[in-house]
């Protein structure tokens, strides 16, 4: 099938995934029947941004909530979101953030 579902559907997988390290758009383009390089073509001319980088936003999205709201531990953080390695999360969320998560977290203690 060539056709591309409605972006509604790429958006629920995410939701629903994103914390599972082994999300990609060949798993989104698996769970929905399509050709690949179709769904990512597609989603990037219609949304204006990759699949990669929207699954990336919202994982940053639940880590910045998990750094500012809660006390787990860094490492439960990174897999909560979708990260496998520590170093890895860390330097995503000082990319997206341009603070580390430590420097997230102390700027919501004091």
């Amino acid at each position: 099938m060539l056709s591309c579902p409605p972006w509604s559907e790429v958006k629920i997988i995410v939701e629903e995934y994103f914390s599972n390290s082994d999300l990609s758009v060949e798993r989104i383009a698996e769970l929905l029947h399509v050709d690949r390089t179709v769904l990512s073509k597609n989603f990037s001319v219609q949304q204006h941004t990759s699949i990669i980088k929207y699954i990336a936003a919202r994982r940053m999205r639940e880590a910045g909530v998990l750094l500012r709201e809660t006390n787990l531990p860094i490492k439960e953080i990174a897999v909560r979101c979708g990260y496998s390695t520590h170093n890895y999360f860390t330097k995503a969320v000082k990319n997206f953030y341009g603070m580390t998560p430590q420097e997230i977290r102390m700027s919501y203690r004091t």
